[in-house]
């Protein structure tokens, strides 16, 4: 009897059992070609101003505020908002939300931030903020942004390099 009773309970050990299962329902739109980058400005290159390592001297402060200037030409965006949307897949921090420096940087605890046209961080692999959106109209328009060195702790000196891509985004 005994056998008996290890054998059940042993193939009740091994019965399959069966997760919860959901359903997901994708939605999306395909749209004209709204906006292009302006003639030389899907490839920046930004020169950062040198700042003075005593300015990032504590974990937070940012220095060295500079332009990111990211210009698009609209033909047929009318009605559309626009925004740009920051990603990096090796450097962009979790936890800040900013980029890090590649591997041939030599500054220590410092990193780049991003901010929008009304000084938001615009973090890095996330959707852009509320207030990034801006209404489109056909000819140019300007999402410029703004980066600037970011301290994760005391900055040590050295030289800062990093690499993202932009992507531009629609609703």
């Amino acid at each position: 009897m005994q056998t008996k009773l290890l054998l059940l309970a042993a193939s009740l050990a091994f019965a399959p059992t069966f997760a919860t299962a959901g359903t997901v329902q994708f939605t999306g739109e395909i749209v004209a070609s709204t906006c292009d980058t302006s003639s030389g400005a899907d490839n920046l290159t930004v020169n950062l101003t040198p700042v003075d390592a005593g300015a990032l001297s504590a974990e937070g402060q940012t220095a060295g505020h500079h332009v990111l200037p990211i210009k698009l030409t609209c033909t047929s965006a009318s009605g559309r908002k626009v925004a740009v949307k920051f990603t990096s897949a090796n450097f962009a921090d979790p936890v800040t939300g900013h980029l890090k420096p590649d591997t041939t940087s030599t500054a220590t605890n410092v990193q780049l931030a991003i901010y929008n046209t009304e000084g938001e961080v615009q973090q890095f692999n996330a959707a852009p903020t509320a207030s990034s959106w801006k209404d489109t109209t056909n000819g140019d328009i300007a999402l410029d942004h703004t980066v600037a060195y970011y301290a994760t702790g005391p900055a040590g000196e050295g030289t800062i390099r990093a690499n993202a891509t932009f992507d531009v985004v629609y609703q």
